[in-house]
């Protein structure tokens, strides 16, 4: 699975349709994919975000491996509770005082992204089984414009979960999980909103239950 990295705040990916960003004046992700999609009619670009998740459910129904990342090591000794607040595309917020009291899945992806759209499916079919129960959001490294992709991307996935935009600071690398530069990243957070696991690049389903069942002890 190709991977995207995040340089300078903005979204660039190494496979054969580069996209080169950086963060704009306005605190939003700028990049060539962007600045071309301002010139496309926004229809356009929503068939070629469907057409992503079509390719995505075609690579998770052939038992694609799901991971090339591994979790992170615990730390109990300097593991504070994470606090942030995400907006949602169709208002309100994600905010890490409500996720307290379960384990939390929080995954930083792009819409167009294949392995961040398997990720986000993966997530969603260990979430509605896992016990006891956790929460999960989804966190969109890409301009507030694109708002509208956002929900496309829950909608067309069905996920049980929201998917909410990155705020600015998230988009810079700083915010409360700082070093996010690539796509997908998969954060898990212990019941009192701790980090103890994380996984680069993608996870399997029963590494996924096996972290959120920590957190949720």
């Amino acid at each position: 699975m190709q991977r995207v990295e995040l340089s300078g705040g903005g979204v660039s990916s190494h496979s054969t349709a580069s996209l080169q960003g950086a963060v704009s004046s306005r605190g939003g992700v700028s990049s060539r994919g962007a600045r071309l999609a301002e010139h496309v009619p926004f229809v356009r670009r929503v068939a070629a975000v469907a057409l992503g998740w079509v390719l995505a459910g075609l690579v998770m129904g052939c038992g694609a491996p799901g991971a090339s990342g591994a979790a992170s090591p615990s730390s109990e000794s300097s593991g504070d509770a994470l606090r942030f607040s995400f907006p949602l595309p169709d208002g309100g917020h994600v905010e890490s005082q409500a996720l307290r009291g379960r384990a939390t899945a929080v995954l930083f992806i792009t819409t167009f992204d294949l392995p961040s759209q398997a990720l986000a499916k993966r997530v969603d079919e260990v979430l509605r089984r896992q016990r006891p129960r956790a929460n999960a959001v989804a966190v969109v490294l890409e301009a507030p414009k694109y708002a509208d992709l956002a929900i496309a991307f829950r909608e067309s996935l069905e996920l049980s979960y929201p998917v909410a935009m990155a705020d600015v600071a998230t988009l810079r690398g700083g915010g409360a999980f700082k070093d996010v530069t690539a796509v997908p990243v998969l954060v898990v957070l212990d019941h009192a909103g701790r980090s103890i696991a994380r996984f680069d690049g993608g996870a399997p389903p029963d590494d996924i239950q096996r972290a959120l069942s920590r957190g949720s002890r």
